[in-house]
């Protein structure tokens, strides 16, 4: 028996249940881009929504220096970024943690006139660190901007589960890093490898396929 090539990918598919990744639900984060508090330039605090640290950080205006050699016109989204030149900020989050999985993603920037810096960026609850993405430089001078992620996965017996949890981004050496674009996605622990309608739709495509061809094939 010989089927065409697309009609076996869509059975194999369908057969196997052809799972779909859950949509995730975006979590909350205040000031994600920080444009607040409005600034010319830039200042030492506060960024509002964020806590500092005892290090020096505040908001940051790029393209006020662009003609001195920053590698960057402006922030990913908006037009102020974060930056530190020692320490971290931080961001309590409203949700309490669940079972399920986060992915943070966040954007992070290089000045050419600095020097390239060294950074981190984590989930916490109280004084446990849940998960981190720790990068020594950027390995060529990028001067400008990358986008780093992490994916933490929380399982059903974490001692953290219905804790507060929260973000902290640091510099932890080389030049001032600068952040932007804080993103936080969620997806629930009973959402995860569940087929969707439209795999089930999938599921009956390929076995009416497979009926089809071998009717086609006795005939």
């Amino acid at each position: 028996m010989s089927f065409p090539v697309t009609l076996k990918r869509l059975c194999i598919l369908a057969l196997a249940g052809a799972p779909c990744l859950a949509q995730a639900t975006p979590v909350t984060v205040s000031n994600f881009s920080f444009e607040g508090p409005d600034t010319a330039t830039y200042n030492f605090g506060p960024i509002t929504d964020w806590i500092q640290s005892s290090g020096v950080s505040g908001v940051f205006q790029p393209n006020y220096y662009a003609a001195a050699g920053v590698g960057f016109i402006a922030g990913v989204f908006g037009t102020q970024t974060a930056y530190i030149n020692t320490g971290d900020i931080s961001q309590m989050l409203s949700s309490t943690l669940a079972a399920g999985t986060y992915t943070l993603k966040v954007n992070v920037g290089d000045r050419a006139d600095l020097g390239a810096p060294s950074y981190s960026a984590a989930l916490f609850s109280g004084i446990d660190i849940l998960d981190s993405i720790t990068q020594l430089d950027f390995a060529t001078s990028n001067n400008g901007w990358i986008e780093a992620s992490l994916m933490f996965t929380a399982l059903s017996n974490d001692s953290h589960l219905g804790s507060s949890f929260g973000i902290r981004l640091a510099r932890t050496g080389g030049g001032q890093v600068n952040f932007d674009n804080v993103r936080l996605d969620y997806v629930a622990a009973a959402q995860q490898n569940v087929p969707e309608p439209g795999s089930l739709a999938l599921l009956g495509f390929g076995l009416a396929g497979l009926g089809f061809m071998r009717r086609k094939h006795a005939n």
